[in-house]
């Protein structure tokens, strides 16, 4: 036998032993409880995002990517989520709604969808949770009033942090951090607006220009809290613009009232 000969067979028997390994997760329609949109603010020449917003039924499911439908003549977006049924001992069996308690939890999920650039008009979002019919959501994209990616200069923020949960009637908190990288540019607090529409929160953190020049190349944190006010039970997002057309998306749990640690986290059904 020779060495090419030697090296095809071992090639094939990694393959195989493999193979159970390459086969894809099966996959499951799950649904969504939420999809979060900003109604407007995009414009044409921004990157479009959603937020399809949800639960895993328990611990044995993994989310996927979501089915995506775009109808470009009726500017209508249709989102269907899907999560992969792990294979763990107590899922692999097919009994994924008998598990033990210590694993039959629900566990919310949230998924950021960039749309990309879209033209000027209304769009609708359709998405469903299981067995209903859909619901909508409905967002403008605006015309492009200038040919930079966005119309204010923004902070470079990296980071946003916010607790997961806290309990209603509490002061929300939100922590952005980033680093400014030049002594001719601040980020004062005044300038940080923050618009709330429903369970959204959209926060523009817009640079102060202190001069044009010279500059030196100084780096500085950026380390800003900002109250959200007192919140109701819900699921929220914050999007949070920063600079050159990047976003970043955080999505938290208002609780009615504290979680009993040996309850079955009902809250999040």
């Amino acid at each position: 036998m020779s060495r090419k000969q030697l090296l095809i067979i071992i090639q094939m028997a990694l393959l195989t032993s493999l193979s159970p390994l390459a086969k894809a997760l099966p996959q499951k329609e799950i649904g969504a409880k939420n999809v979060f949109v900003i109604p407007e603010g995009f414009d044409d020449n921004d990157n479009i995002q959603i937020v399809v917003d949800g639960t895993l039924p328990n611990v044995c499911y993994k989310l996927a990517n979501p089915k995506v439908n775009f109808k470009k003549e009726q500017k209508l977006i249709q989102v269907i989520p899907y999560a992969h049924i792990k294979k763990i001992e107590e899922c692999s069996k097919g009994m994924t709604d008998q598990l033990d308690d210590y694993l039959n939890w629900p566990l919310p999920y949230s998924k950021v969808i960039n749309l990309g650039q879209l033209a000027a008009g209304d769009y609708t979002v359709q998405y469903k949770d299981k067995n209903t019919a859909w619901k909508n959501k409905g967002f403008k994209v605006g015309k492009a009033s200038t040919e930079t990616t966005d119309d204010y200069l923004y902070a470079p923020i990296s980071n946003v942090f916010t607790p997961e949960t806290f309990e209603q009637n509490n002061e929300g908190k939100l922590i952005l951090t980033g680093v400014i990288g030049s002594s001719c540019l601040e980020l004062f607090d005044q300038d940080i607006k923050v618009i709330k529409y429903g369970n959204v929160f959209v926060v523009l953190p817009i640079l102060k220009v202190l001069s044009t020049g010279p500059c030196q190349k100084v780096i500085r944190p950026i380390h800003k809290i900002i109250s959200l006010g007192s919140l109701k039970e819900g699921r929220y997002l914050i999007h949070v613009r920063s600079m050159t057309g990047q976003s970043i998306n955080k999505t938290f749990t208002v609780l009615k009232e504290r979680i009993n640690p040996r309850s079955n986290m009902g809250q999040f059904q």
